[in-house]
């Protein structure tokens, strides 16, 4: 910031940048800086003038949009963006794309019928459409999803409407449940056996 200043003072230029400050009490701020050369009637500049926005506030947020933004990618549970009317996706995170096979171009020209055993897009409605009339806030959904290679693997879906802009989305945070049915079919599994010895015990 300090370089575009100079260089914009050395050549006589408008410029804008973004300094971070100090106050005295070592309180960190962020000044959005603006500065214009006020020109003689000979067309040498002989001052500037320049306009401090104290964005300190803007700053914060725009961290924070950042940090869930990297949140959103990162995250290796799945997590899909898709439009209330046409039920394209709009956005998938990394999660979703290593677990599905589909790059996010891919996503963009799919619907969640794509991936699940939905049969059409009445049958998905006829499930989701509790939200868009506001009767619960959140659905759980439990069921399976299809990766591009053709193999499924169970999931449960937490669905909610939510806004993007001006549009109505919805938002599913879906998790692989894959160990924790292998566990409840392997509990049932024990239970029977354990029942028949009973059984030839008895």
């Amino acid at each position: 910031a300090i370089n575009i200043l100079k260089d914009a003072v050395e050549k006589g230029v408008s410029c804008q940048t973004t300094l971070r400050n100090y106050k005295k009490d070592g309180t960190l701020f962020w000044n959005e800086l603006n500065i214009t050369p006020i020109k003689n009637k000979k067309g040498i500049v002989t001052n500037f003038i320049g306009i401090l926005n104290d964005i300190t506030d803007k700053k914060a947020i725009e961290e924070e949009k950042n940090h869930l933004a990297k949140i959103f990618d990162e995250s290796l549970n799945e997590i899909h963006v898709f439009d209330a009317k046409t039920l394209k996706f709009i956005n998938v995170n990394y999660g979703a794309q290593k677990s599905l096979g589909y790059t996010l171009d891919e996503f963009i020209n799919m619907t969640p019928i794509d991936i699940t055993p939905f049969k059409d897009e009445a049958e998905l409605r006829e499930t989701i459409d509790v939200l868009q009339k506001k009767n619960i806030e959140k659905l759980e959904v439990e069921t399976v999803h299809l990766r591009k290679d053709g193999t499924q693997y169970p999931v449960k879906t937490h669905l909610q409407l939510s806004k993007l802009g001006d549009r109505d989305v919805y938002v599913a945070i879906i998790l692989d449940i894959t160990e924790q049915k292998n566990h409840t079919k392997k509990l049932e599994e024990t239970v029977a056996k354990r029942t028949e010895e009973l059984k030839k015990a008895l």
